[in-house]
């Protein structure tokens, strides 16, 4: 009768396959998986971070989207903040937009995008360019003053 196992020892050693299991799905997610993740295009990251917040502009919420614009910048943040306020005082918002082409250049991203604004009850559209930097802080794009504001 002692040869035969116990439910103990088959509880056991369930135990023991099951964490030999776990622990190598984990070794392959963080060895295979996870560090595909963490490689995104440079150009994907960009339109992430412009979407983000010309999504806060186009709603009208013009404090989040100055402060989500820049915050170690005031200038820039108050420039990017009196213009979303503009467009809601002037009731010609930005109802829409789409970022048609992105060009990189080191730390710096430009970006041509439609932007569709209503004005008088008529959809306008029109293509505009805007630069973005990159920021060593948080690896964040964010928007920066235009040349004639400079």
């Amino acid at each position: 009768m002692e040869d035969q196992p116990t439910k103990l020892d088959k509880a056991v050693k369930i135990s023991i396959i099951a964490g030999a299991l776990i622990a190598t799905l984990s070794v392959f997610y963080y060895l295979v998986i996870l560090p595909q993740k963490k490689t995104i295009n440079p150009e994907d990251k960009v339109k992430e971070d412009f979407t983000k917040v010309m999504d806060l502009r186009i709603i009208g919420d013009c404090d989040s989207f100055a402060d989500s614009v820049s915050k170690s910048n005031p200038r820039v943040s108050e420039y990017w903040g009196n213009m979303c306020k503009r467009d809601k005082n002037l009731n010609q918002p930005i109802r829409d937009f789409s970022i048609k082409k992105v060009i990189m250049n080191g730390d710096s991203a430009f970006l041509q995008v439609g932007l569709i604004r209503s004005y008088r009850g008529e959809d306008e559209r029109y293509i505009v360019s805007y630069k973005l930097t990159r920021y060593a802080e948080d690896g964040e794009w964010k928007l920066v003053l235009p040349e004639e504001e400079k």
